[in-house]
């Protein structure tokens, strides 16, 4: 079957979702996308990889479901991070803070330093942990119900139905 019409949409629509503000952060009831840096944005792919399979690609291009099955527990975009568990790297923060171009204050309402902003995250992100997106799920979601995939997917069949009775007739 030739799914490689099928790819390009699968992949925009991951794009999508990821870009939507749909997810809560804080205690405003604000809610975000879960792009920053673009990084897992942008390393979305989706490939024919044989006859009947469609494979999404991650960071690293290793597969979606493996980049975000990997950590070990500790958390990651699609299924959040645990509380009490070690430190988000300071580097990771520094960069994430500066990426979105955000300023820390402190008690007094003065602007602090990115890292010191850093090591407050971090520790809000120990006590707390972080909420899952469950974007993977959301796209799935978005997916099924889709109109521009599923003329797709009829169309392929159809195609498919058509060859299998030419087939008959020769």
């Amino acid at each position: 079957m030739n799914l490689e019409r099928l790819a390009p949409i699968i992949e925009q629509i991951i794009k999508q979702v990821l870009s939507e503000d749909r997810y809560p952060f804080g205690v405003s009831g604000k809610k975000g996308n879960k792009v920053a840096s673009g990084k897992l944005k942008n390393s979305i792919k989706a490939k024919q990889t044989d006859n009947e399979t469609i494979m999404v690609f991650g960071p690293g291009g290793v597969p979606l479901n493996q980049t975000y099955g990997a950590w070990g527990g500790k958390g990651d975009v699609n299924s959040g991070r645990l509380k009490n568990l070690k430190g988000v790297p300071i580097d990771v923060l520094e960069e994430w803070i500066r990426t979105r171009g955000l300023k820390g204050r402190d008690k007094k309402g003065k602007f602090i330093k990115t890292r010191n902003f850093a090591f407050a995250i971090q520790k809000n992100i120990k006590k707390f942990g972080i909420k899952p997106s469950n974007f993977i799920e959301i796209s799935l979601d978005v997916l099924e119900s889709n109109q521009e995939l599923i003329k797709a997917v009829e169309e392929i069949t159809f195609e498919q139905l058509v060859n299998t009775i030419e087939g008959i007739w020769v």
